[in-house]
């Protein structure tokens, strides 16, 4: 079949973007809508800090019927250009019916859109960059998506490759049970460290809630500097941070590590409200928003967003002492389930430390790459 492109350029069009992955999870007992208000604000070049810097093109397939086949965003990213220099463009907001032909006309208006902003290579799926969704989910099908962490189809992955696209990275979600015992060893080395160590964990202060965004900005971006596809989070983004902590943190949850009164480390964790969003179905409205007030409280799982330490203190054990605090809070504050996520595959240092605490690689994600190609229909399907 033969399939039509179009730029998703219109109120009414971004609205049908919004509502077409339901087509593809109906029946799917795992998916968890997305708040469309939430959609709108991300796609909304008004709202979303991304669009300061980067820009968006999005895309729909249609069939010869007009329904809607499938959709894809075509992004440029400047803050990306100036640290790597490599050209490359990005795909994300990818979703597609089990059609090869669908995904290889969306991936070709997308090369398209690149190639003419003088792109060689193109990187995705990202949602807009590396510090929002991203990567497709390539293992761990058979449990409910944590907050902001993907779910897709398992013929995603089929429908990519068919596309010419290999493998970029793989990134690793670990899950621990709050009354998961650590071994002896660990327990003996943290109570020395909780009497000998410099280093002070302490909760979020909501009070002084600018400074601590800005205080985990600093720290984030100092600290993943060389990490596989990281940009740095702006002013602005941090500050769009700053809205979804007064929506949704838990503050017991949010820990700073500091050596003399200054940040040098964090743990960012938030209660998993996918919980919650599961049963709005997308939508506050009409009643949707006291059933999010009355059961945010009862959240009993939590997702461990990010965990940054400055590399001069990595050997002070600060790190293994933020993962202990938050295990021993979560569990007072009874909490079930945690995930933490996502872990580089090369980031060997963070997979030991897990491995050793005995947590489980449960989800793995792919980020893809692929060149830049004149004919996107030459590529040889698998």
């Amino acid at each position: 079949m033969d399939y039509r492109i179009i730029e998703v350029d219109s109120r009414r069009l971004v609205g049908k973007f919004i509502k077409f992955p339901r087509a593809i999870y109906r029946g799917n007992n795992h998916w968890v809508p997305p708040l469309t208000l939430d959609m709108r604000r991300r796609l909304h070049p008004l709202e979303n800090p991304f669009f300061r810097y980067g820009s968006v093109k999005l895309f729909a397939a249609l069939d010869e019927k007009e329904a809607l086949v499938g959709r894809c965003a075509a992004i440029i990213n400047p803050v990306h250009d100036e640290l790597y220099h490599d050209k490359a463009g990005f795909f994300g907001m990818f979703e597609c019916i089990d059609d090869i032909a669908a995904a290889r006309a969306l991936m070709g208006a997308v090369m398209d859109e690149l190639r003419g902003n003088n792109r060689a290579r193109v990187i995705g799926p990202v949602n807009f960059t590396t510090n929002d969704e991203a990567g497709i989910l390539v293992e761990g099908f058979d449990s409910d998506p944590m907050i902001m962490t993907a779910y897709n189809p398992p013929y995603y992955a089929k429908l990519l490759e068919a596309c010419g696209f290999e493998k970029a990275m793989d990134m690793l979600n670990y899950e621990w049970q709050f009354s998961h015992a650590y071994p002896d060893r660990f327990e003996r080395i943290m109570e020395t460290l909780s009497l000998h160590s410099e280093i002070h964990i302490r909760p979020l202060n909501r009070k002084r809630l600018k400074e601590e965004i800005l205080a985990i900005r600093e720290v984030y971006n100092a600290s993943f500097q060389g990490v596989w596809g990281f940009v740095p989070i702006t002013l602005a983004e941090a500050e769009e941070m700053g809205k979804v902590f007064r929506l949704f943190a838990d503050d017991e949850l949010v820990l700073f590590a500091e050596y003399k009164g200054k940040p040098v480390g964090f743990c960012l964790t938030l209660p998993d409200v996918n919980e919650i969003l599961k049963e709005l179905n997308g939508t506050f409205f009409p009643f949707g928003i006291f059933r999010f007030a009355l059961r945010r409280r009862r959240i009993r799982n939590a997702r461990v967003m990010v965990l940054g330490v400055l590399p001069a203190y990595r050997n002070l054990g600060t790190a293994a002492m933020l993962i202990h605090r938050l295990h021993r809070v979560g569990r007072a504050r009874h909490y079930q389930k945690a995930e933490l996520g996502v872990v580089m595959e090369s980031n060997q240092r963070m997979r030991g430390l897990l491995d050793t605490l005995g947590f489980r690689a449960n989800k793995r994600y792919r980020i893809y790459h692929a060149p830049i190609n004149d004919n996107i229909m030459e590529v040889t399907t698998p």
